[in-house]
């Protein structure tokens, strides 16, 4: 189907790498998910690194305990100003779905 093949295509085209989901998430998964993703590539760190960073954070329910330092506190403070409440609402997102996390895929890099 079109979530196994969009992102073989953009890999065709070029690009070394392509994260999307295997089913359907909320806005707020993917908000946390792209804003911790975007601070591990911020600081440097290589797309698979990122990566795995970030499911981790998820999987391991890093945001109940907010971040002091480093590049994930960014993305956490600039999720608070957004939506103060969001560790609460992921908090309750992830209790419906404990796997939410596993819905993020990369393509094209190992």
């Amino acid at each position: 189907g079109f979530r196994r093949t969009l992102p073989l295509a953009i890999n065709a085209r070029g690009a070394k790498a392509v994260i999307s989901t295997l089913w359907d998430i909320t806005d707020l998964q993917g908000v946390v998910f792209s804003a911790v993703l975007h601070a591990h590539l911020g600081a440097g760190a290589d797309s698979h690194s990122a990566y795995a960073n970030t499911i981790r954070y998820l999987r391991e329910h890093r945001w109940r305990v907010p971040s002091e330092a480093g590049p994930v506190c960014a993305a956490e403070s600039a999720i608070d100003a957004m939506l103060p409440d969001w560790r609460h609402h992921l908090d309750q997102q992830a209790e419906e779905n404990p796997l939410f996390w596993a819905a993020f895929k990369i393509t094209g890099v190992v």
